[in-house]
């Protein structure tokens, strides 16, 4: 099966609701490719685990030359959480998947979102 791909929304405006929010899910091979060209601080990963326990989320290091020089693995508890990334670490800059960051879940329990707020 592929990566999925998620196109973030955004918030129209202040005091305006934002498009729905639906949460992707990915295969624990090939996990997800998101849109990550807006702000960091201002650009959440929505996390949704409706599985029975806890799992992880791994993020992909970049190939920036500030890149990580390791993946980031994230305990995402059951339920809803959120968090953002640092772009200089984990954002793709080159070829096709320039503007995205991989985030690879350890179940497909694991539902995933991004939403910039304006």
């Amino acid at each position: 099966m592929a990566v999925t791909n998620i196109t973030k929304i955004a918030t129209k405006d202040v005091n305006v609701v934002s498009d729905a929010i639906t949460f992707a899910t990915g295969t624990t091979a090939d996990g997800f490719l998101a849109d990550f060209t807006g702000k960091d601080y201002k650009t959440a990963f929505i996390v949704n685990n409706t599985g029975a326990s806890a799992a992880t989320l791994t993020v992909k290091a970049g190939d920036s030359p500030a890149a990580a020089s390791e993946d980031k693995v994230l305990t995402v508890p059951v339920g809803y959480s959120a968090f953002t990334l640092d772009s200089g670490y984990y954002k793709i800059t080159k070829g096709t998947n320039r503007g995205k960051v991989q985030l690879i879940p350890s179940a497909t329990t694991v539902g995933l979102a991004v939403v910039e707020l304006r």
